[in-house]
């Protein structure tokens, strides 16, 4: 029972983030439009579109554990994507902490597409 809750607690942390992220990206549509803008990212639009879709329902997906293993799949893929041009390897400190901080969220997305949603899931029910 305790690792079918911590399994629960797991998931609902990483979704929280992708739903904090999304939730952030949508309220703030200019600034993240002027930040793939100024990484040249080509069809800012479209992605911006894509990144909304794969942060909101990827996380929903996680949290209610619908899913899970596709969800976390593909937000793996995402993540990889979003981490090699914003990761910023070049900064001395910060770049470092930045890239340990997408390792980290990758490592989680890894576990859950490995392991799905556990016990407590709608994919159990």
């Amino acid at each position: 029972m305790l690792s079918s809750l911590t399994s629960l607690a797991a998931r609902g942390c990483l979704a929280y983030f992708f739903l904090y992220l999304g939730y952030h990206h949508l309220l703030a549509k200019g600034p993240t439009m002027d930040v793939l803008i100024s990484h040249r990212v080509p069809m800012s639009g479209v992605i911006y579109i894509g990144l909304l879709v794969f942060e909101l329902l990827g996380g929903l997906l996680i949290l209610m554990g619908s899913r899970c293993r596709l969800a976390a799949f593909f937000l793996s893929l995402y993540w990889m994507a979003v981490m090699i041009p914003f990761g910023n390897l070049l900064s001395p400190l910060l770049g470092h902490v930045s890239f340990m901080l997408f390792l980290a969220v990758f490592g989680g997305l890894l576990h859950v597409m490995a392991l799905g949603g556990g016990r407590i899931s709608f994919d159990r029910m």
